[in-house]
């Protein structure tokens, strides 16, 4: 993904930028985990896993290890 910024902002000019990025049925990244009716005192919990090649399941990134971005 690339986002080109037309005119090109200028440098030392603050921003913000929202990316809206919706994966369907992801293979792997981010799991959830919280009480079940046999387990009710498990806590809210969150992880990720997803090195080297997954992690696009849950944030927007380059994950190829061989991958790389060029300078600007």
């Amino acid at each position: 993904m690339t986002t080109d910024l037309e005119p090109a902002w200028p440098a030392g000019k603050t921003a913000s930028l929202k990316i809206n990025y919706r994966i369907r049925e992801p293979k792997a990244g981010l799991h959830f985990f919280g009480p079940t009716p046999a387990e009710p005192d498990v806590p809210l919990t969150v992880w990720s896993q997803g090195e080297p090649v997954t992690n696009r399941y849950w944030i927007p990134c380059l994950d190829q290890p061989n991958q790389r971005q060029t300078p600007n």
